[in-house]
């Protein structure tokens, strides 16, 4: 909207400078300032774009701060969920900013050591308003009707899947409340129950949910169990510690060996070497481990079945005959 002023001078409404722009009168009119001498306008263009930046940044510093603020007394369970606990009580009904802290509050979960804690993420969960983002009609549902609200709830069952963490039935009811049953966040939640309780008991060698990260010889066994999977095999520890007086450094050798490789390695040939491949990693969830095989030259000799061997003399292979039928066709 333009008004042409005294002197043909063009002036935008929403755009004066603060020298320019007086009051509004009460007809409407606007009182243009005297600094205005010649036909060049003078006049501030906002952009809108760097201000919608400038406070979606602080409101991610904002929701930064509380975690910060909670990181300096402990990180556990109880701080994590005081501070989102600070969030509500301090944006009240309104909850201003609630995707930016939903975001900074899933990225500050590991650190806490929260990110398979299902009742911390219903708190997340627990922070979009209810009824409020509901679609009501099918255009919504396929437009997606609050995208960004929608697109959080989405990310926060992403984390829970990447976990492992199996939402219950009051979760699908905070889902629910919030995108009704054809919103996309509930399609998301419907795939989730179907295909993880079948993945968590599909795997016949299964890894306890709890594992001693602090003890790397137990999870040495742990992974030695799961590679290992003969029942013969038995898995033995060697400690720096307990096997020399004074040791350099304080380490261990975990290994795991059936009878028959302990037979087979006893009548080794002297003269033939033995070699240490390795190290290749293996992961036991998020946690990685280094092992190493014993191998040596493999001895053509040793596996031959006789009966086997000497009923393939008898035998008469050609395969010339369908070799020449196949190239003329």
């Amino acid at each position: 909207m333009a008004m042409l002023a005294s002197r043909g001078c063009v002036v935008l409404l929403k755009t004066l400078c603060g020298h320019c722009q007086k009051s509004f009168g009460s007809a409407g009119r606007v009182q243009v300032c005297r600094r205005i001498s010649t036909s060049r306008p003078c006049y501030r263009v906002r952009d809108k774009d760097e201000m919608h930046k400038k406070t979606k940044k602080e409101l991610v510093v904002r929701s930064e701060a509380v975690f910060d603020e909670a990181a300096r007394k402990a990180k556990n369970k109880i701080t994590f969920r005081k501070a989102v606990g600070t969030y509500l009580q301090r944006e009240g009904a309104y909850r201003r900013g609630h995707i930016e802290f939903i975001y900074a509050a899933l990225k500050r979960m590991k650190e806490f050591g929260v990110e398979k804690d299902l009742d911390v993420y219903k708190q997340i969960l627990d922070i979009l308003p209810p009824f409020v983002t509901v679609p009501k009609s099918m255009w919504q549902v396929e437009f997606q009707h609050f995208p960004k609200q929608q697109q959080c709830a989405i990310d926060i069952m992403q984390q829970m899947e990447d976990n492992g963490v199996i939402p219950d039935n009051a979760f699908g009811d905070m889902i629910l409340c919030r995108f009704g049953k054809d919103g996309h966040a509930s399609r998301k939640y419907r795939r989730i129950m179907y295909w993880l309780p079948k993945f968590k008991n599909l795997n016949p060698y299964p890894i306890p949910s709890s594992l001693p990260d602090d003890d790397p010889v137990q999870m040495a066994v742990i992974a030695l169990k799961r590679m290992a999977v003969d029942w013969e095999n038995k898995i033995t520890v060697h400690k720096t510690a307990e096997d020399e007086e004074m040791p350099l450094e304080d380490t261990f050798i975990a290994y795991a060996q059936s009878p028959k490789q302990q037979e087979l390695l006893a009548s080794h040939p002297v003269d033939k070497p033995v070699y240490v491949e390795g190290g290749n990693p293996v992961w036991v969830k998020s946690y990685l481990q280094t092992y190493f095989v014993l191998i040596s030259d493999p001895d053509p000799n040793r596996f031959v079945d006789k009966e086997e061997d000497e009923g393939s003399e008898h035998l008469n292979l050609d395969f010339s005959y369908q070799r020449e039928q196949r190239m003329r066709s």
